[in-house]
């Protein structure tokens, strides 16, 4: 599903509260999964935005989205065991109308063969923080 604005993003949270959610981005592969925490309102030096983490499920690995007037900021950040910082900060500004948003069914593989191309590996987002190349 797509969107024309924040408030829209909001309404259809709040509506799938509780569910796993995947969400993606227009004519990319990118897509993260997980369980919303909950929509909060923040007021950083008088601007107002809502935000949201996700847990999807991989220990070391934070997912959240801030909700701004007219973007959505996705942050991924990953750590790993004994190092300090993060070894991945991914942060992105996706205009509302690429921003997809979809329930992931329990029972269901984490992403569909059709959503999938021939050239994209099988692999999570931990499994390539581990990825050995000796």
């Amino acid at each position: 599903m797509s969107f024309e604005n924040r408030e829209a993003v909001v309404a259809w949270l709040h509506e799938h509260h509780g569910r796993r959610i995947r969400l993606g981005v227009e004519g990319s592969t990118l897509r993260v999964e997980g369980l919303p925490m909950g929509v909060e309102k923040l007021d950083a030096c008088s601007t107002e935005f809502l935000y949201c983490e996700m847990d999807c499920g991989l220990a070391g690995l934070r997912v959240s989205f801030s909700l701004h007037e007219s973007r959505l900021a996705l942050h991924v950040l990953t750590d790993v065991p004994g190092q300090s910082g993060s070894s991945l900060s991914l942060p992105l500004s996706l205009p509302y109308d690429q921003v997809r948003l979809s329930t992931v069914d329990e029972g269901a593989s984490n992403l569909s063969p059709s959503s999938r191309s021939a050239e994209e590996p099988e692999y999570s987002p931990y499994e390539l923080l581990h990825f050995r190349t000796d």
